[in-house]
């Protein structure tokens, strides 16, 4: 069996059918749904206590997670054409911004100093270099914008001391957890021979960034507690 059929490009656009199109859609219609309401729970529920700037880069990132599923939502809504390639233009440069947007609280709000506006800092121009690259040049560079993400994602092990020594525990496993969840999900991406593979990804993703959200949710309940 040749890898090309299991690993094909991840930039080359596939050919689902109406049932697993159907299966993409809600999958991330309801997570974005979920996302903002996550948002406005961690607005209005986070404990008084808690550090303000901690609070809202977590809501932050919550809308962010939203506005990235229902990105994914609109590209699976589209039928094949200049609409559809726009929309999945977008649908991928939204994960840059949903990557950095899930480091923002901790990055600024728990670890701070040098080390973690550096991490955020870092973590932003990257996502925009991910954001041109999506807007100019999606259809090159496939490889690269995959690794860029897996680069992004896993930012956090260079500063892996200042991190743990920072992040409350139950907040640091928890986002330890969603970043392995995410990496398995990129073997089921990748494998478009594999029947409903994307739909099976967006239940990765949707798990990975629930386990983000309550890794923002423990960080502040630890931060109110003092």
């Amino acid at each position: 069996m040749r890898l090309s059929r299991w690993f094909p490009n991840p930039q080359l656009p596939s050919s689902p059918t109406p049932a697993e199109e159907r299966a993409n859609l809600a999958s991330h219609a309801a997570a974005a749904v979920l996302a903002a309401l996550a948002g406005v729970w961690l607005a209005v529920g986070s404990p008084s206590a808690a550090p303000p700037v901690l609070v809202w880069t977590g809501v932050f990132f919550a809308l962010a997670m939203a506005v990235t599923f229902a990105a994914s939502a609109a590209y699976h809504l589209h039928a094949e054409g200049p609409r559809k390639d726009r929309a999945r233009r977008a649908d991928h440069a939204m994960i840059y911004a949903a990557i950095a947007a899930t480091y923002t609280p901790f990055a600024v709000a728990v670890i701070g100093g040098a080390v973690g506006l550096g991490l955020a800092a870092t973590q932003w121009t990257l996502a925009a270099v991910g954001v041109w690259i999506c807007l100019r040049h999606f259809h090159r560079f496939g490889w690269v914008q995959l690794g860029l993400k897996l680069a992004m994602g896993w930012m956090m092990l260079p500063v892996a001391g200042p991190a743990v020594a920072a992040i409350p525990p139950a907040s640091l496993a928890w986002l330890l957890a969603g970043g392995v969840v995410y990496t398995v999900g990129v073997v089921f991406f990748l494998m478009e021979g594999l029947p409903f593979n994307h739909a099976i990804w967006h239940g990765f993703v949707v798990g990975g960034a629930g386990c983000h959200l309550v890794a923002v949710e423990r960080a502040i309940a630890a931060a109110a507690a003092g």
